[in-house]
């Protein structure tokens, strides 16, 4: 018989910063989202509802994963905390900023690589860096420690289409962090690759983050991907999107899939997804 996971919530229970002093709450939380719903007009000019109320509080440094089956409007739900979209009701905060626009202190890792083919690895980077109006030697300085971070030494200047999908995707993360980032959206960034490389980058992904501890927000439609990498699994359901149940994990990393409890913690999520 399969063990029983250390924890399990369903949605609504109280997160770490809920716990917290009320004066402190605004510091620890990172990212809320309050009363979003969204609705937009199809081709027959009807109402449809993508997403429900949606109330979520993610912890700064926090890793979470959003999980559901297409359709539950969990890239909506990424898009709006990214700016990418306007929630129909509601607000999004990051660090008690309202979220209005692309931008403010997010960063973005999509699913397709989405690098310049005309750079280099190094220059996509030095790209992203150019927006902090740094000077050229930081520049220069802060592209060798993102490239030694994702481990592509030696393919600094090679172009996209001499790299690989894992490589290309490591140097879309370095990206993403080279704007110093408080926030990471994540969206099915490894859903592209063989599972070899997606393995092997689930591992670089912890590594990274345990390094720089941003939040994460991780989209993915693997529930063996959830499992080893996220503090807290949201499971979202359809018709319309709404957060169905909440899974915090307390197995230590790195979690081996032969462990009776990741085991047993994969059949939860599994059930949950119905």
């Amino acid at each position: 018989m399969a063990a029983t996971p250390r924890s399990a919530q369903s949605a609504g229970a109280a997160t770490p910063a809920q716990n917290a002093p009320a004066e402190l709450q605004l510091q620890m939380r990172g990212i809320v989202i309050e009363n979003v719903t969204k609705s937009y007009l199809d081709a027959r000019n009807i109402t449809v509802q993508a997403l429900s109320t949606i109330d979520l509080e993610i912890a700064s440094g926090e890793f979470v994963c959003l999980i559901g089956k297409s359709g539950c409007g969990k890239t909506t739900l990424l898009n709006i905390i990214a700016g990418f979209v306007t929630p129909s009701t509601g607000r999004v905060l990051v660090d008690g900023e309202r979220v209005t626009r692309p931008g403010q202190g997010k960063g973005m890792v999509f699913q397709q690589f989405a690098l310049f083919p005309w750079l280099t690895a190094i220059g996509n980077i030095d790209f992203a860096l150019k927006q902090r109006n740094l000077d050229k030697a930081t520049r220069q300085t802060l592209a060798a420690e993102l490239i030694g971070l994702i481990g592509l030494k030696g393919f600094e200047e090679k172009y996209p289409y001499q790299l690989s999908g894992g490589m290309q995707q490591r140097v879309a993360i370095a990206r993403a962090l080279a704007i110093d980032p408080k926030v990471l959206l994540m969206d099915e960034p490894l859903g592209a690759l063989d599972e070899l490389t997606r393995d092997t980058l689930q591992a670089e992904i912890l590594r990274i983050w345990a390094a720089h501890r941003k939040t994460i927000v991780f989209v993915t439609h693997s529930v063996t991907e959830a499992v080893r990498l996220a503090d807290r699994i949201v499971v979202m359901s359809a018709g319309p999107g709404r957060i169905s149940q909440i899974i915090p994990i307390s197995i230590p990393r790195p979690r081996l899939r032969t462990n009776a409890e990741v085991v047993a913690l994969e059949e939860m999520v599994q059930a949950a997804l119905g």
